[in-house]
């Protein structure tokens, strides 16, 4: 779940798939819009450019919808993995995201504006982590 600087609510919901937007409207909010479909979306974020990036479970992994003029474009597979679990942007426009393997290895990435996916904080189990390593995950951009 995220807002727009209008106030306009993005949203997923992984049983149907949809990533939706309630648009905010001079007298309230406005009927719910449809922008995408995609596999078990469980995350949302809208950068400052308006480009969509949403976090599937089960499914791609990370994906960017980019802003096209009024709507939106076709959809971008930035990172491939079958387990992610959130996606967040800092004001930087740096998107971090997080995902849990098989192995129960919890990971937090970084991808930074150079499309360099870095390992932020990974967990196998409690009181063991590391940092700064590189990703093993696919990414395309």
């Amino acid at each position: 779940l995220t807002l727009d600087g209008q106030g306009s609510i993005y949203f997923t919901d992984s049983s149907t798939g949809i990533v939706g937007k309630i648009p905010w409207t001079d007298s309230g909010y406005g009927s719910t819009v449809t922008l995408g479909s995609v596999s078990e979306p469980i995350g949302v974020q809208l950068d400052a450019q308006g480009n969509l990036y949403i976090a599937e479970d089960g499914g791609t992994g990370v994906v960017e919808v980019p802003r096209a003029g009024s709507g939106y474009g076709s959809p971008v597979t930035l990172l491939t993995n079958n387990e992610t679990n959130a996606v967040a942007l800092d004001a930087s426009g740096n998107l971090y995201f997080a995902y849990s393997t098989a192995s129960g290895v919890n990971l937090a990435y970084k991808l930074d504006l150079a499309t360099k996916v870095t390992v932020v904080k990974s967990r196998s189990s409690p009181g063991s982590s590391s940092s700064g390593r590189r990703a093993s995950s696919s990414v395309s951009k």
